[in-house]
């Protein structure tokens, strides 16, 4: 099992939960951020 570290941001949104993430370990793969869900 792989671990990684990184930072994020958890916010609300007029109620809806944000995560910005800040750093990007690992690399996410694909082109769009669809792909890289």
């Amino acid at each position: 099992m792989s671990k990684y570290i990184f930072e994020c941001i958890d916010a609300h949104t007029c109620g809806n939960p944000v995560r910005l993430i800040l750093t990007e370990n690992p690399k996410l793969k694909g082109k769009t951020m669809s792909e890289k869900r």
